[in-house]
């Protein structure tokens, strides 16, 4: 018989093979990567099913406040306290600054085009600027992000954010659960470019787009193969970041490659980046690599 094929009209094809293993209900978190540190400083990584800290909770009120205050703001009828935590971890409690990105953040969720896919941004998936590719050892979903494929100028910097969009509401609808999965792994491939050459400002306004409209979902970021120039400022540039940020980054050079291994099984990392799937040609639909 068969089987029978749900295509999901979002996305053209049928995502359900993307769904973790039924073991997945197995994965506990501990404290630590629940909530880690105190106040503004703190880093959470699980919202659902898990209690607020009495600093959080007070700042979930502040902000309930201040929405009240501001009419020009219509919260979307799904909205609730995690929602109005990741905006507050997401300024850092700066109440103004919550206000500004949640005003930010709901006309991308009310902007149909950053949720649909179109022709422009399938032919950008197709092409494999960013790709869906295997699951850490908790199946946290795998991103890679591909430097040497990225060009604004060319693309277009909405095509380009679309098809991001598009990528990630995926991995959310398909891959996260509450609770138990509710993080990715970014991969960020610089193809040994130099400091020069890389799409600095590419990178900027993808970050910081993820950052609001996808906030708290970063767990780890490799970059991988960089540059002398990159390396080099890397401490500079590391010393001007949050606490939190910089510790979720980790720069390799391609010795250094089996460390990845330490949070990805080789089963689910490409063989260019030193596990044991052949490197992948096909970007969009993902590979089917989880059977």
């Amino acid at each position: 018989m068969e089987e029978v094929k749900n295509i999901d009209p979002t996305f053209g094809f049928d995502p359900s093979y993307l769904r973790p293993p039924a073991d997945y209900v197995n994965i506990k978190h501990e404290d630590k990567y629940i909530l880690h540190g105190e106040g503004k400083k703190a880093g959470r990584k699980i919202y659902h099913n898990t209690q607020f800290s009495a600093f959080e909770q007070q700042g979930i009120a502040q902000f309930k406040q201040v929405l009240e205050k501001d009419q020009e703001i219509k919260l979307p009828s799904d909205w609730t306290d995690v929602d109005n935590l990741k905006m507050c971890y997401s300024a850092r409690f700066d109440m103004q600054k919550c206000i500004k990105q949640t005003k930010e953040h709901i006309a991308w969720r009310n902007d149909v085009d950053m949720h649909t896919i179109d022709e422009e941004s399938k032919k950008l998936l197709e092409s494999g600027f960013v790709y869906l590719l295997g699951r850490d050892k908790q199946y946290r979903p795998v991103v890679v992000l591909d430097c040497t494929k990225i060009n604004v100028k060319k693309q277009g910097e909405k095509n380009v954010m679309r098809a991001l969009c598009v990528l990630q509401d995926m991995i959310k609808k398909y891959m996260f659960v509450n609770y138990h999965i509710e993080n990715w792994v970014f991969i960020i491939d610089t193809g040994g470019m130099g400091l020069f050459d890389l799409p600095i400002n590419a990178l900027k306004m993808i970050i910081g787009a993820m950052s609001i409209n996808y906030c708290a979902c970063m767990d780890k970021v490799f970059i991988l193969n960089p540059s002398f120039g990159l390396n080099a400022s890397w401490s500079v540039v590391s010393a001007m970041m949050d606490h939190e940020s910089a510790e979720k980054i980790t720069m390799l050079k391609k010795d250094k490659y089996p460390k990845i291994l330490e949070k990805i099984p080789a089963e689910m990392l490409e063989q260019k980046f030193g596990g044991k799937v052949p490197n992948v040609t096909q970007f969009w639909p993902p590979v089917d690599i989880y059977h």
